[in-house]
């Protein structure tokens, strides 16, 4: 399969299910959200004590690095442990000029973000990818927040959520309050990736409210072992008819990996 056919492809496969975000399950005060990550065939997103794994193929990747999304989000454990770029990098050939580049946006209630991970840096030099937005708690580190070289200054945007919405006994912030946020700033529709705190909280959440359009699963052939970690070890749905069963089912194949799409 040629490169050209691997771009066509993913673009497909996204029109083919961009139905499921037309669904009327949507809360228009909030996002469209489409929820995904990559797994071993052991169900693993990450190695030992979190470590980052390679685990989907070229052709995959591909497909999550399509511009079809206003933004893309991720925890700062995710920043910490893996310093992804969240921009636009597997393009076809010849279409650079017209790449958009999703808002990286960023859960970090305490300001944990390292000032020289990527998402801060290649800013300066990449004019196509954008600073980051961060999402902190009313407990954050406030001298970050003074300080605002440190981090606004160096580009990156902090959205700080007042106490009555953030948890009492954490300090995080709450998704829906979150969302609300950045759909006043110009998101309709959002990629959250991860990682295992962000995509547990995000199905919590959903199961109360139902604030998850699309779930997206990159399911590579490989062996993690049980030192790794599952996007959802955490999460408890209690079994039997408690658990949360998909609809509207959608598989691919890209590359040795398979893809599914379902309405969560």
């Amino acid at each position: 399969m040629t490169n050209v056919n691997k771009y066509l492809k993913a673009k497909e496969f996204w029109s083919r299910i961009s139905y499921i975000h037309n669904t009327d399950n949507s809360l228009p005060e909030i996002p469209k959200i489409t929820l995904t990550f990559a797994q071993s065939i052991d169900g693993k997103i990450s190695g030992k004590n979190s470590s980052q794994i390679l685990l989907s193929g070229q052709d995959s990747m591909i497909l999550t690095h399509q511009s079809v999304h206003d933004g893309i989000m991720v925890g700062v454990g995710t920043v910490i442990n893996d310093n992804p770029k969240l921009n636009v990098r597997l393009f076809e050939p010849g279409t650079e000029n017209n790449i958009q580049n999703p808002q990286p946006i960023v859960l970090d209630s305490k300001l944990r973000i390292p000032e020289n991970c990527a998402l801060i840096t290649l800013p300066k030099t990449n004019k196509l990818s954008k600073y980051p937005w961060i999402v902190c708690g009313h407990a954050a580190d406030t001298s970050k927040i003074k300080e605002e070289p440190i981090l606004e200054e160096l580009g990156a945007t902090v959205i700080k959520m007042e106490k009555p919405e953030c948890c009492l006994s954490t300090g995080r912030p709450l998704i829906k309050h979150v969302l609300n946020e950045l759909k006043k700033r110009g998101m309709d529709n959002i990629m959250v990736e991860g990682g295992s705190n962000v995509i547990q909280e995000f199905i919590r959440k959903h199961i109360e409210e139902r604030i998850v359009n699309v779930l997206v699963v990159t399911i590579a052939p490989v062996i993690v072992g049980g030192d790794g970690l599952g996007a959802t070890d955490s999460l408890s749905l209690k079994g039997g008819l408690n658990c949360l069963k998909l609809k509207n089912v959608d598989y691919e194949r890209f590359g040795d990996d398979i893809v599914m799409a379902s309405e969560l």
